[in-house]
């Protein structure tokens, strides 16, 4: 433990591997104090006073993701224990916090600017195979890169002939021909961006100055025009007010369409009341800029009130003014945001980009499970806004992946930027990511959580047991992460502290038979004979088995002197778990004894440790008890075999010293051979 807490010190990921019981999640805890205290220094040199500030603020330096709630309350007091501040904020489950990552990152909003909402669904969209992910990774980030060079080349290719004053679109055209020559990464396109508004943006700002004087002058003096006419100035109030009428009703986000459109940067103050003046000035200068662009360029298209306002200005117009509009909003559409940098033109891109991965790609890949393709089709077609949780995981990857290029080619970027995207990155990024039984994420998201970390240091240390993954998502074997972060080392702890050499020998069994290799861990105790032997009830009966358990815990609370140590009941679901519960806590004998019989439904609720807790198997992941029993194993979920072994083997490794299963007829057939392990009866006869 002490070699490992010091080990990899801010300089990539580390896994910590071992069977149940040898200390993994104590390591990861140890390792989290140990990388914020001060005393790093002597173990890193050459920290600066920023690196130092964010390492050692606790409120800021670590973030600990566990894959349940339950065993995030459980977590909390033995972070407590080891002086960190285990705050909510920091100890975090990850299906809240993604949720949390969306809005904050602006993917998931309310308003009619947001790019996504959340689909309700608990179904899995994509398949798990580490190779299959790692592919769709790719792809995503590789369609970007000719999303981004079809954007460019549109521009390249945009002619400009009949345009005597665009010296500095053609400058530009120059360079984007250049560049897009070869096939370009990521890196490399930030780099272009980044080069374009160092180069462009001064001279940009003279084009936009000109243009919005130019919007000005002919607004106002339109404006004094129309009120002059009686009849034109009653056409055009009765206009403006209808539209600003629409503009109060709250527009559904759903209605928007998908296309990206130049945003509409004329100033604009929200008027809770209609000012016929502030509006019609403010409307001219839309409409002006929509025609004076309409004589220039052949894409922009005027709706039906656009050309009558239009026939109704015409006499008005000045035409000389109106084509000097014309070349600025012509540059403002066209080549205004390739110049804003490497924010605007990649990392705001991430949504709308994905929206069409997903239309073109995605759809009709083997990276679906087949039985969610209908379900990503309605998606789709419902106007492509709704977004799955899967998605999401994918979606804040790329956008993590890509903030962490951006660091590692403009730092300067990555530290000044005001952009909602680093800004919500730099609130939310920590130092240290601790992932506790990351064997039960899937890539996405413990690729996702790893790239939370910050840049300069890349500080991520996960624990688990691959054969403790309890969900059809979760990593099958360390080398799928470590296929995506090679500079992660691998830790193995092999001593058990937990369990008895008799109930490890059963878990020992399972892994062998499992994975086909012996297992490394072994008990710290000695062998005893007085060792409790595992239980085995076979019962069809359900009071036969309430009654069982009865003695069986009361036998439990007489070893131990007329106390009740932590004991734990596992069931099938909760509604099993339900039924057990009120036959037990209604059970004469155990009110006798003062037994105290705790139900802790939707993995939400840890319990006290004084009374008999009953939980679903699903979720006792990293929770540890003196005493477990487990209620009819054989009504398991058998289609998954792998997956049953391994909730037997999670199961009976929460235990120290006693284990008690249930049947109601036979072992399943995978798990036959462990029944010679087991007696009938009680421990004491």
């Amino acid at each position: 433990q002490e070699r490992i807490k010091r080990s990899k010190i801010l300089d990539g990921g580390m896994i910590i591997n071992g069977g149940p019981g040898t200390g993994k999640t104590t390591s990861l805890i140890q390792r989290i104090t140990f990388l914020t205290s001060p005393t790093i220094k002597e173990y890193y040199e050459g920290l600066t006073r920023e690196e130092e500030d964010i390492l050692f603020d606790q409120k800021k330096g670590w973030i600990f993701f566990s894959p349940s709630e339950l065993l995030r309350e459980y977590l909390r007091d033995a972070m407590a224990g080891e002086g960190l501040y285990a705050e909510r904020e920091r100890v975090r489950v990850w299906e809240g916090h993604r949720t949390f990552l969306m809005k904050e990152f602006g993917y998931i909003r309310t308003g009619r600017e947001r790019p996504f909402t959340a689909a309700d669904s608990t179904s899995i969209l994509f398949n798990s195979d580490s190779k299959l992910t790692l592919n769709l990774i790719k792809d995503l980030n590789q369609f970007f890169n000719l999303q981004q060079e079809s954007k460019l080349k549109r521009l390249a290719e945009l002619d400009l002939r009949l345009f005597s004053w665009a010296g500095l679109e053609k400058a530009i055209q120059n360079e984007l021909r250049s560049f897009t020559e070869n096939n370009r990464t990521t890196e490399e396109y930030m780099r272009f961006y980044d080069s374009l508004q160092k180069r462009y943006t001064d001279q940009a700002k003279s084009i936009f100055q000109n243009l919005n004087e130019n919007l000005d002058l002919e607004a106002s003096i339109i404006c004094v025009k129309v009120e002059q006419d009686v009849d034109l100035n009653n056409w055009f109030e009765n206009l403006v007010f209808k539209l600003w009428s629409d503009s109060l009703r709250v527009r559904d986000a759903d209605e928007e369409s998908d296309e990206d459109t130049e945003e509409d940067e004329i100033s604009y103050i929200e008027q809770t009341s209609f000012d016929y003046e502030f509006e019609l000035d403010r409307r001219l200068k839309i409409w002006l800029r929509k025609i004076s662009l309409n004589k220039f360029d052949s894409n922009t298209k005027l709706s039906q009130r656009e050309r009558e306002v239009k026939d109704k200005l015409s006499s008005i117009f000045d035409s000389k003014r109106l084509d000097r509009i014309g070349k600025g909003a012509f540059f403002k559409k066209y080549f205004r945001k390739i110049i804003l940098g490497v924010e605007k033109n990649v990392l705001e891109e991430i949504p709308s980009t994905y929206k069409k991965f997903r239309k073109d790609i995605l759809l009709s890949s083997k990276y679906v499970v087949k039985s969610s393709i209908d379900y990503l089709s309605g998606l789709i077609k419902n106007k492509n806004n709704r977004i799955h949780r899967d998605e999401m995981d994918l979606v804040l990857l790329q956008t993590f992946q890509m903030i962490h290029q951006l660091y590692k080619n403009n730092p300067r970027i990555y530290r000044e930027s005001n952009s909602k995207i680093l800004s919500a990155f730099h609130f939310c990024s920590k130092t240290i990511i601790a992932i506790d039984e990351a064997t039960d994420f899937s890539l996405l998201q413990l690729a996702c959580m790893s790239y939370l970390s910050h840049p300069r240091f890349c500080c991520v240390t996960l624990s688990g047991d691959v054969m403790q993954t309890m969900t059809s998502v979760g990593i099958q074997t360390w080398e799928d992460y470590l296929a995506l972060f090679p500079n992660t080392s691998f830790e193995t702890m092999n001593l058990s502290y937990r369990q008895t050499p008799r109930l490890l020998e059963l878990a020992k069994t399972i892994y062998q038979k499992t994975t086909g290799q012996p297992a490394s861990f072994y008990s710290a105790m000695q062998d005893d004979e007085k060792d409790p032997h595992p239980l085995l009830l076979c019962s069809n009966n359900k009071m036969e088995k309430i009654e069982w358990l009865t003695d069986r815990i009361i036998e439990i609370y007489k070893i131990y002197d007329g106390k009740i140590p932590s004991i734990a009941i596992f069931f099938k679901d909760d509604n099993e778990s339900e039924s057990y519960h009120k036959a037990l806590k209604n059970n004469e004998k155990l009110k006798e004894y003062d037994i105290n019989v705790t139900a802790c439904r939707n993995g939400e609720f840890l319990g006290e440790a004084e009374s008999v807790r009953l939980f679903a198997i699903q979720n006792i992941k990293g929770l540890e008890f003196q005493a477990i029993f487990f209620i009819d194993i054989d009504t398991l979920d058998q289609s998954d075999t792998t997956l049953l072994e391994r909730y037997v083997y999670v199961g009976l490794s929460r235990a120290n010293f006693f284990l008690g299963i249930t049947i109601n007829k036979n072992l399943p057939d995978k798990i036959s051979y462990l029944e010679p392990y087991f007696k009938n009866g009680g421990w004491q006869g």
